[in-house]
């Protein structure tokens, strides 16, 4: 009992109830919404603070959050998955119902840059969660009169990039994460197969 006269202290812990959060798909709105339309999109003021972190900082922050995120919501991963095929049907729409396809393992984009394609490896929780025991990359694309003009990645990217290892994410490990980036870069560079000079 607190000695405090109108405290009354009880043993009870509130937690939260993972049955009543709801996940809902993160649509980026103008920032201020109800003046200038062509300021930056909410989604820039984020990166833009992001981008600001130290290493260290980034990787700490994003622990964190998994680890709380994780726990709290109900059916994370189906919701994740209801998001990509949303996206999905939005890529499609915008360039006039074109469809994603996979891009096969020969693609030049593998080889980007010059060198053997890249060894591709999955996170432990994403090889028990869909993608299964493959070493086949798993991007995909849109293709407009001949040229890639859209890259997609289902699996996740930018967590493998922190370098991060943490579980609960469908995606590349961080070391193909970031040969893919790597890949993808040079690609839009120079969109036609390279080699290495001997």
């Amino acid at each position: 009992m607190s000695q405090h006269p109108i405290l009354n202290r009880q043993a009870l812990s509130l937690r939260p109830d993972p049955a009543r959060v709801i996940v809902r798909p993160f649509k980026p709105a103008t920032e201020p919404r109800d003046l200038n339309p062509t300021d930056k999109t909410r989604a820039n003021h984020i990166v833009d603070r992001v981008l600001t972190l130290d290493d260290e900082t980034a990787a700490s922050q994003l622990v964190d959050v998994l680890e709380n995120f994780q726990g709290r919501h109900r059916n994370l991963l189906r919701a994740f998955e209801a998001r990509a095929e949303e996206m999905e049907s939005a890529l499609a729409d915008a360039f006039g119902g074109a469809k994603l396809e996979t891009l096969p393992p020969d693609h030049p984009l593998y080889t980007a840059g010059g060198g053997a394609a890249d060894e591709i490896t999955y996170r432990n929780f994403a090889i028990r969660n869909g993608v299964g025991r493959t070493t086949a990359p798993r991007l995909q694309g849109i293709t407009i009169n001949g040229r890639l003009a859209v890259i997609y990645s289902r699996e996740d990217l930018s967590v493998g990039m922190v370098g991060q290892a943490v579980d609960g994410i469908v995606g590349y490990s961080p070391a193909t994460a970031t040969a893919l980036i790597t890949r993808i870069i040079n690609y839009i560079n120079n969109p036609t197969p390279t080699t290495k000079k001997s």
